[in-house]
């Protein structure tokens, strides 16, 4: 999937990126 940041509803990552799910 592509490097994507993580919405504000959403805990942003240690990666910085969405997860699969």
């Amino acid at each position: 999937f592509p490097i994507t940041r993580q919405p504000e509803s959403t805990p942003p990552t240690r990666m910085g990126i969405l997860p699969a799910s």
